[in-house]
């Protein structure tokens, strides 16, 4: 899972299959996040960013600390 270009036409987001199937903390999150997103929109997603997405339910909110694909 590498976004190694800058070619705008080769820029693609991940299959949901090609995301981790385990459990990440939160800065591992942030790092394969900004990862994909970045060469995209040249902004970074930050913590304070994740934690109000998860207050909203936009994304789905952590278990013990670790952050997992869910169903």
């Amino acid at each position: 899972m590498t976004m190694q270009t800058t070619d705008p036409t080769e820029l693609r987001l991940p299959l949901w299959a090609e995301l981790p199937q385990f459990s990440l903390h939160l800065d591992q999150l942030l790092d394969i996040t900004n990862m994909v997103l970045t060469p995209i929109t040249d902004d970074q997603v930050t913590k304070t960013m994740m934690h109000n997405y998860f207050k909203a339910e936009i994304i789905m909110a952590p278990v013990k600390k670790r952050y997992t694909q869910g169903t």
